[in-house]
């Protein structure tokens, strides 16, 4: 299995963004076991799962700007979140305002020196 990766998730300007230059909005896309980081560069804001969510979590309000919360994710699917003073759970497991998601996939199974083995044997079997 590989190693675990850690995503850090700037909040600025009313936004969520790995991009800490800010620009074009980009949500994170990881695997099962990795985690985000949510890393305040301004502001009074909170990175808050909706409610009902697979995963659940709550930062709580800060404005410590370098103040970081994380999250690992444990399952399959895209997890929205919001800000609890700038955005909205509208109930149906989406936000509005203040808003951003994180998609979460599957761990890709490697390939194991057995499979691999009994492959080349196959091959070389079948070759004859």
């Amino acid at each position: 299995m590989g190693r675990a990766a850690i995503f850090t998730v700037h909040i600025f300007d009313f936004d969520f963004n790995l991009n800490p230059e800010g620009g074009a909005i980009v949500d994170p896309v990881i695997n099962v076991g990795d985690t985000v980081r949510w890393q305040w560069d301004g502001g009074d804001y909170s990175a808050t799962s909706v409610a009902g969510s697979l995963e659940s979590w709550d930062s709580g309000v800060t404005s410590l700007v370098g103040s970081t919360f994380d999250h690992t994710f444990t399952n399959v699917g895209m997890f929205n979140y919001y800000c609890t003073m700038h955005g909205l759970d509208i109930g149906n497991g989406t936000a509005i305002g203040m808003a951003g998601s994180v998609t979460v996939n599957a761990v890709p199974e490697p390939a194991t020196f057995a499979a691999l083995g009994l492959g080349l044997l196959a091959l070389r079997h079948r070759r004859r």
